[in-house]
């Protein structure tokens, strides 16, 4: 059962570390008996995972270097193995993170430029006047930014495991509903800046702008929690960051909606405030 419990820890991303100190511990130590510790390290992000085998291997050894002078070196023995990362390469780290990045750049993108051309062309005020309803003007708009948004995904994923072999431990269709709830947090973003912005150009430089915060605030190059305080907290509040989390939890993990619904709850709050934030700003801008 406490195993269980371990690898639920390493598994949903509350434990970075586990270390199992076997029955008896003591009691051989002070009988001069060999005795063993497990290290189990969550080892996605490699170089954190490095760190901490480092950091807790030097414990260990000055345990017994310091508070066991009567231990013998040739007693002593380290094996390491990483979970998730055995190799700690650094691709399993970051390609699942530049494929989050490649959908976020196409969704919202994209859809900021959409409307932003119809109305530089002239053309949404003879849409206005078609019988067209405006709920289906932008499901017109976002449904084909979404298939290319998931084509796109699928064929990052593919290359991503023939390429450079990453794996895919999770189900797939766990990943596709977190990617359709993120794209719509995307495609929703786009749809806002769209209603608010007049030309092409300014939709461009002010999607632009909200993909550079996501990207360095989303825990992409760094973990999150090797950012300032201030960073952690701004990247609490964009949902890349947990797109990012979710990606590298059902690939490398195998992680399924048991580990990860507290990111599903929160992409679904904000796929349904974004869009309908959007949405009223399209009925106030164009109706």
């Amino acid at each position: 059962m406490a195993q269980e419990q371990n690898d639920n820890q390493l598994g949903n991303n509350t434990a970075d570390l586990i270390i199992s100190v076997p029955a008896g511990f003591e009691r051989d130590l002070i009988n001069r008996m060999p005795v063993t510790v497990q290290l189990r390290i969550n080892a996605i992000d490699g170089a954190a995972g490095g760190l901490i085998s480092a950091y807790s291997s030097k414990i260990i050894n000055n345990f017994y270097t310091r508070d066991l002078l009567q231990t013998e070196s040739k007693q002593k023995f380290t094996e390491t193995r990483y979970l998730y990362n055995p190799g700690l390469n650094y691709k399993n780290y970051m390609i699942p993170g530049i494929l989050v990045i490649l959908v976020t750049v196409i969704g919202l993108l994209l859809t900021a430029l959409n409307i932003a051309r119809e109305k530089e062309l002239g053309t949404i005020e003879q849409i206005n006047v078609t019988p067209i309803k405006k709920h289906q003007f932008i499901l017109g708009k976002l449904i084909p930014m979404l298939i290319i948004g998931l084509g796109e995904f699928m064929l990052g994923v593919l290359i991503a495991r023939l390429v450079f072999h990453v794996p895919f431990v999770g189900n797939p269709l766990v990943e596709l509903v977190f990617l359709i709830l993120y794209l719509g947090v995307m495609l929703g973003i786009g749809l806002l800046i769209s209603t608010q912005a007049q030309t092409q150009q300014q939709a461009m430089f002010i999607a632009f702008f909200v993909i550079m915060v996501f990207v360095f605030l989303s825990g992409l190059f760094s973990a999150v929690e090797n950012m300032p305080h201030w960073g952690q907290i701004l990247s609490n509040f964009i949902s890349i960051t947990y797109f990012i989390r979710v990606t590298r939890s059902i690939l490398l993990k195998g992680a399924g909606f048991s580990d990860l619904y507290p990111e599903l709850l929160i992409l679904i709050g904000y796929a349904i405030t974004v869009n309908a934030i959007a949405i009223v700003a399209y009925k106030k801008t164009t109706g």
